[in-house]
């Protein structure tokens, strides 16, 4: 009896521990996370409804562009958190650290218009552990209020077999996306300016030039049989002196060019909001050279309307009172020397040339590389005028 009651009583034990074990794994497996396919939309964003927007990130993070370019041996001190924050006031979207910034309401809507019909590729539920998709250290937190909701969607690491993003809007689920938002939100407060924009015309009808070179240049048709022009493509005339001198046509086209958007970048600025000291350090309190342009531009009914755009251009004062010295003094060197300096001089390096644009009208300040300086400053009037002294029918050469 005793011997069959303790083999009872063993099959009762292990008969405990089976059941144990049984719900043990059966908890365990309700915890488990159910990732699965899915093509649905998790979020969608009216952004005119939109009242503030801001994210913070990751400096030196990669995205999913160049998450192959990375390596393991990235040094953490070159990752810094950087936030960008705005709202909208009045209808206007401002600036959070700075209501004097220029704020691109395009590149706001461009950022918002991301989340207009969010969709994911796949959904993992029952997430417990946050951590093993970057999301307990998100890359990027993106915050969006309206009048009634507050969304927080933080982005984590990629998924090691697609290298889609792992994005949590904060329902307990987590996401992965083939679009990743990173993409659209490394930006910085540069990229969230709203620039000035370069010379865009229909048709230029005047020049009118101020500071280095002091004259006018103003468009009249080719007429039959003018003693005016060196030939019918002569369109562009000033007078000095009481003298009407024909421009050439290609040189004149070529300096508009460089005020337009080919030739001109207004994107680099040095101020956002330039102060008075901040014109005068810039050479633009008194500009070097102010060039207006009269165009026309075609309405939304193809009519021609006329407008100006006038541009004011400098180079760094200090460097230029430099600039200024040498150059005197070389003037003073005998001919001898002043060839000997010539010499010397091709075998250094090109002259550096710091210069700033400013659109009239406009608080931003830009910096201009030597080129677009150089190309802006030819605009003397034997920069623009025909070069030969006679223009001859080739056909009876």
């Amino acid at each position: 009896m005793t011997k069959r009651r303790n083999k009872i009583i063993a099959l009762l034990i292990v008969l405990v521990v089976v059941i144990a074990a049984t719900i043990g794994i059966s908890l365990y497996e309700t915890k488990q996370e159910e990732i699965s396919a899915s093509d649905e939309i998790i979020l969608t964003l009216d952004s005119s409804a939109v009242t503030a927007l801001s994210w913070e990130y990751t400096e030196g993070e990669s995205s999913s562009e160049d998450e192959e370019e990375t390596t393991e041996e990235t040094d953490e001190e070159d990752e810094e958190t950087g936030v960008l924050a705005f709202h909208k006031e009045d209808g206007t979207w401002v600036y959070d650290e700075d209501d004097a910034f220029p704020v691109s309401e395009t590149m706001i809507e461009s950022l918002l218009s991301y989340f207009a019909e969010f969709g994911v590729s796949f959904v993992i539920e029952n997430v417990e552990d946050y951590s093993q998709y970057g999301l307990d250290d998100p890359v990027c937190t993106i915050n969006i209020e309206t009048e009634d909701t507050t969304y927080e969607i933080t982005l984590g690491s990629f998924s090691s077999l697609d290298e889609e993003r792992y994005v949590s809007i904060g329902d307990g689920n987590v996401y992965l996306t083939s679009s990743d938002p990173y993409d659209t939100y490394a930006v910085t407060i540069r990229d969230m300016i709203e620039n000035d924009s370069a010379l865009s015309y229909y048709a230029v009808y005047g020049l009118e030039f101020s500071g280095s070179y002091e004259y006018s240049v103003y468009y009249e048709e080719y007429e039959e049989g003018s003693t005016l022009t060196y030939n019918e493509e002569d369109v562009f005339f000033t007078e000095i002196d009481g003298a009407v001198i024909a421009l050439d046509t290609s040189s004149v086209s070529s300096y508009i060019t460089a005020l337009t958007a080919s030739g001109l970048d207004l994107t680099n600025y040095a101020s956002y909001n330039a102060s008075a000291e901040e014109l005068a350090a810039f050479g633009l309190d008194d500009p070097e050279l102010t060039v207006t342009v009269s165009y026309t531009v075609l309405n939304d009914d193809e009519e021609e309307e006329e407008q100006t755009f006038t541009l004011l251009v400098s180079r760094d004062p200090e460097e230029a009172a430099a600039a200024a010295e040498a150059e005197a003094a070389a003037e003073e060197e005998t001919e001898a020397e002043t060839e000997e300096a010539s010499d010397e001089d091709s075998e250094e390096e090109e002259e550096t040339i710091t210069a700033y644009a400013m659109v009239e009208g406009s608080g931003i300040v830009y910096s201009i590389t030597a080129d677009e300086y150089t190309a802006l400053m030819a605009a003397s009037v034997d920069d623009l005028r025909h070069s030969e002294v006679i223009s001859a029918d080739e056909s009876l050469m």
